[in-house]
């Protein structure tokens, strides 16, 4: 990628993912206003992103169910009929943030128009997501033992990446993580990182915490 800014899709199958969106929003959220629709389309459309591309991982193999939740912000329903709680939230800059909600009112919209995005402050970006984890972890319903899983999804979006150097948020935020999480309310987090793969610009998707493990394991982070 060039340091200047460029156009993007989010994702290679945004229409699919909005489709399945606007679908689930109107099998289980016809009730609520406008505005909470919107926004539970937004989530679930990351959450839809996630399951695309981990297929693979742990409950996502064979689920059978996803529907929007009060509390948290989605369940998913595996094959065995275990609940699996999500909680989704998203670590921008202000700036970048106007630019992904306008994209993503352009997918809903079922606009083709491509988006400029612009370099994003890391710094900044680590302290939203570790004041957010910390937030999290605090909700009482993350102690609920009616699931078999409480998972975060934290969904971020990143300029060019060093494939050398690795991730943003295993890099700025690990040793941090560690420091300010003790005790854990939650069974993993998962990240959806766009722009990240250097192959075509597309998203990523990792488990957090077994990525900074990883890292560990080949002397990355210290």
């Amino acid at each position: 990628m060039e340091d200047e800014d460029i156009e993007f899709n989010l994702y290679r199958d945004e229409q699919k993912l909005a489709c399945k969106a606007n679908e689930i929003i109107n099998d289980y959220y016809q009730e609520e206003n406008k505005r909470e629709q919107e926004k539970k389309k937004h989530e679930l459309f990351h959450l839809l992103v996630l399951l695309d591309l981990v297929e693979h991982f742990d409950f996502f193999a064979d689920y059978k169910e996803i529907r929007p939740n009060e509390p948290g912000d989605a369940i998913i329903i595996d094959e065995k009929d275990n609940k699996h709680l999500i909680e989704i939230f998203r670590v921008f800059g202000d700036i970048e943030n106007k630019i992904i909600n306008k994209k993503m009112n352009n997918i809903f919209n079922s606009s083709y128009d491509f988006e400029e995005y612009s370099k994003f402050d890391l710094d900044k970006m680590s302290g939203i997501l570790l004041d957010k984890l910390f937030e999290k972890n605090n909700k009482e319903y993350l102690k609920d033992d009616q699931y078999k899983t409480k998972n975060i999804l934290v969904v971020t979006c990143e300029h060019n990446r060093c494939a050398i150097c690795g991730n943003w948020i295993v890099i700025n935020a690990a040793k941090k993580l560690e420091a300010s999480i003790n005790i854990k309310n939650y069974d993993n987090v998962y990240v959806v990182d766009y722009m990240a793969s250097g192959k075509d610009g597309g998203p990523v998707a990792f488990n957090l915490e077994n990525t900074i493990a990883e890292f560990k394991r080949y002397n990355l982070i210290k």
